[in-house]
């Protein structure tokens, strides 16, 4: 029973940490209708309100979700063909005075070449809002594992703590013959088990923030990798 009651304890830790985390996706996905939005902290404030939590390192998920967009290169390129939009834009645009005196059916063909490239540089900047909207969400989706990991590791800690202080216990009982020497086997391989399970959840952290480091840090991976274990550090200290 005291095991079930750790595990449960453990997993409602991870839903709530995922919650936040589903949440947090939601709003930056209902607030991305521009490419360069600066929304997260505002956001941020809000998920900290709605769940009573303590001040909540906002900031600090805002400089990782920057400094990953700043160096992917997919939203670079599609930030690159805007800009190149916009200087075509600039170099064919024509004084208001001057179209005037142009036929009409020159100045119909200009109207026209002006609405598709407006329609083409609406375009681009949608699939610029979608493609950082799906870059952010994969983000968190990441870090939301590693907190998860964090927190199954605290579980399992405190429940190995509390089997070993009934492993002393257990040992007494067996020598004095209250219990079978079966009830002290049996308590050995569940504190086996638990080391091992902490063991496994550790890797597993190490390996994934090594993976989401250098997957969207480029070459500044290791710069990425500090702000992740700054980001832990202020959510687990």
């Amino acid at each position: 029973m005291l095991k079930l009651s750790f595990l449960d304890s453990a997993k409602k830790s991870v839903c709530g940490i995922s919650l936040l985390v589903l949440l947090l996706v939601f709003s930056f996905s209902l607030q991305a209708q521009e490419a360069d939005e600066d929304y997260e902290p505002e956001l941020l404030g809000e998920v900290e309100t709605a769940f009573e939590l303590d001040p909540f390192p906002g900031d600090l998920i805002s400089e990782i979700i920057d400094f990953v967009r700043e160096r992917d290169p997919v939203l670079s390129s599609q930030r690159e063909v805007i800009e190149l939009i916009d200087e075509r834009d600039n170099v064919t645009e024509r004084p208001e005075g001057e179209v005037e005196e142009l036929p009409e059916y020159i100045r119909s063909s200009l109207r026209e070449e002006e609405l598709a490239g407006l329609l083409q540089k609406q375009e681009a900047q949608e699939k610029y809002t979608a493609l950082n909207r799906e870059l952010v969400s994969e983000l968190l989706a990441k870090l939301s594992e590693i907190f998860s990991f964090n927190n199954e590791i605290k579980n399992q800690n405190e429940l190995y703590d509390l089997l070993l202080a009934r492993e002393e216990t257990t040992q007494r009982q067996v020598e004095a013959g209250i219990l079978e020497p079966q009830a002290l086997q049996d308590l050995s391989e569940e504190i086996i088990n638990v080391r091992t399970a902490i063991s496994d959840a550790e890797l597993n952290r190490r390996m994934l923030k090594m993976e989401l480091a250098l997957n969207y840090g480029g070459q500044d991976w290791q710069e990425l990798r500090e702000l992740i274990d700054r980001l832990e550090s202020q959510l687990y200290e």
